[in-house]
């Protein structure tokens, strides 16, 4: 399911056509870099071989120039938390956020604005 939910009957990419978009939406300066720094975490990232096998789904999708790198986490369930633990304690993250009012004035064109130009 996490890799070909067509297979299923689900009308959505798999993980490593999710990723592969995820970078492709970024600036192309960005592609080689991005792509070699995969984290893979969460409870989903403790499955058996998880990491070879979107190893193996990713690289037939990637340009052959880049290096495809994944790494994992020691403790892949407290990922998310650290990360925004760490993004909420610096000194940027106000300058960061979009207000609920911002977004609902302008919406996605908004985060639009700032996190892409």
């Amino acid at each position: 399911m996490l890799f070909h939910p067509a297979d299923l009957g689900m009308n959505q990419a798999g993980l490593a056509e999710c990723i592969v978009r995820a970078i492709n939406s970024c600036h192309p300066h960005l592609h080689p870099v991005l792509f070699s720094s995969i984290i893979l975490t969460g409870g989903s990232s403790l499955f058996p071989h998880m990491k070879a096998r979107l190893e193996q789904e990713l690289r037939p999708l990637v340009c052959d120039d880049y290096k495809v790198k994944i790494v994992t986490q020691e403790e892949p369930m407290l990922g998310a938390w650290r990360g925004g633990s760490l993004l909420a304690a610096s000194p940027e993250f106000e300058s960061l956020c979009v207000t609920k009012a911002d977004y609902e004035e302008i919406g996605s064109a908004r985060c639009r604005r700032r996190f892409m130009h």
